[in-house]
């Protein structure tokens, strides 16, 4: 089992439901659950798709990203990401790299 994330820019928030819907259909999975309206959705697929690398393509150039992630021992309590115009909305490592 594995979970299917999409998730956008919280700034231009564009996943819509027919998106998810869509996609969910398409790789028979369970119910879509929204993390954030508009945001970040996710649902279960019962396999890792052999399409993700070509459906991942046609997300990111609508603005919305995938991530495909083992169901077994998944928690969410730890959110990684690099800081630099991700987190602070700035790009500062050269700033940083000067105060060092």
């Amino acid at each position: 089992m594995f979970i299917a994330t999409l998730l956008t820019n919280p700034d231009r928030p564009v996943l819509d439901r027919v998106t998810v819907e869509s996609l969910r259909n398409a790789w028979g999975g369970g119910d879509a659950r929204w993390l954030d309206p508009g945001v970040a959705a996710e649902f279960a697929v019962p396999a890792m798709p052999a399409n993700r690398w070509d459906v991942w393509a046609g997300l990111q150039a609508i603005g919305v990203d995938l991530v495909m992630q083992g169901a077994a021992g998944r928690r969410k309590q730890v959110l990684l990401a690099d800081m630099d115009s991700t987190m602070i909305r700035q790009e500062c490592i050269d700033e940083l790299a000067d105060e060092a």
